[in-house]
């Protein structure tokens, strides 16, 4: 179950870094 939420969380905030990454590229 721990796993499970970390991997969740993990993947949210990977998520959100890969968008700030495409704007930033997009802002470039």
């Amino acid at each position: 179950m721990l796993t499970v939420g970390f991997v969740g969380w993990r993947g949210m905030v990977g998520s959100v870094l890969m968008e700030r990454m495409r704007q930033e590229d997009d802002f470039n």
